[in-house]
């Protein structure tokens, strides 16, 4: 939209919103930041206040937007905190432009509240499912793609703004120029995988500096990483799979390796060394039954097995129902060869 008229004060929400994208926020943030506004533009607009007056709404209107999509996920899945937080910055930004513009009097976003939501919990890929990603990333055209997130760790918008002048062959590492952080500006090496994806890549003929592109040959966008993300968790079934379930796997295995939190804080691009030391505390959980098994005189604890999340799931069931623990459980099916 290229001439704004605002001396029509009869904006519905959904035509306001849809100009202070376009005026506001479409020429002043990087691709991947528009396309979570339009998103969360979208998610607003699916609600019954998309076609009120702007100039009417008050804060019980923006206060039951929110309380709205709480519950409205799927009909039954609550949006995440992380989610609600950004419609209301959505309608705090777009209703200050508009009481700028003399649409509205003044802000009715400044005192609406965050529903109490749940936290969004972001698990790592079990080494079961990254093998089965990993499968499927050979069937994908895109699926290099995938690969190099699992194998850097790297924000979506790191990934997509590389440059052919951020790659150092010499050294076997890129610099992440632009990042969401001051910390996310580093280097970070290159295992011999990720660098091959690289080369390919730079094999490939280009109109530009970039080095990760689409199938039309223009840069890779936050859109196309959406349709690979889309047809890999069909191939997998891995419903929760994104580039930072991705990241956070990638930290999960280097915490399983030993490496210091500080050291992956660096890696990733982190300042402090919290977002680590939650990884490795969630891995400590897992390890604490079998830690205490050194105690115990008995060898049959010695052995380590490995599920799928599924069947370990069903096991658990199973094992609650004798009402014994799930380690009983499995030895117990074992030596009868039930299992």
């Amino acid at each position: 939209m290229n001439n704004l008229n605002t001396e029509n004060k009869d904006y519905t929400l959904k035509e306001w919103l849809k100009i202070w994208y376009e005026v506001y926020k479409l020429p002043t943030v990087r691709a991947g930041t528009s396309a979570r506004n339009k998103s969360t533009i979208d998610l607003i607009c699916s609600t019954s206040y998309a076609d009120c007056k702007v100039s009417e709404m008050t804060e019980i209107h923006l206060q039951s937007i929110l309380n709205t999509l709480k519950n409205a996920k799927n009909g039954k899945e609550e949006y995440s905190e992380s989610s609600l937080k950004k419609v209301k910055s959505v309608l705090m930004q777009s209703f200050q432009k508009a009481k700028a513009e003399k649409i509205v009097a003044y802000n009715p976003a400044v005192d609406i509240l965050i529903p109490k939501a749940p936290k969004k919990k972001v698990l790592p890929l079990t080494h079961f499912q990254e093998e089965k990603l990993q499968l499927a990333c050979q069937y994908d055209d895109f699926g290099h793609i995938y690969l190099f997130f699992l194998l850097t760790g790297l924000r979506l918008a790191e990934l997509t703004n590389l440059k052919k002048s951020d790659y150092d062959p010499t050294e076997n590492k890129i610099y992440i120029r632009n990042s969401k952080t001051p910390a996310g500006i580093r280097y970070v090496y290159l295992v011999a995988e990720a660098k091959k994806i690289i080369e390919d890549e730079l094999k490939k003929p280009s109109r530009d500096d970039y080095i990760f592109h689409n199938s039309v040959g223009t840069p890779l966008s936050f859109n196309n990483v959406c349709n690979i993300t889309r047809r890999l968790r069909n191939a997998t079934n891995i419903s929760q799979l994104s580039p930072h379930v991705c990241r956070h796997t990638f930290v999960t295995r280097l915490c399983e390796k030993g490496v210091s939190a500080k050291a992956i804080a660096q890696i990733i691009g982190h300042a402090g060394t919290g977002y680590v030391l939650d990884i490795y505390a969630q891995l400590e959980q897992k390890e604490l039954r079998r830690a205490i098994y050194a105690l115990d005189e008995k060898d049959q604890h010695s052995v380590t097995l490995t599920f799928p999340d599924s069947l370990y799931n069903k096991l658990i069931i199973k094992a609650s129902e004798q009402h014994i623990s799930i380690d009983e459980f499995i030895f117990s099916a074992i030596e009868k060869n039930a299992l």
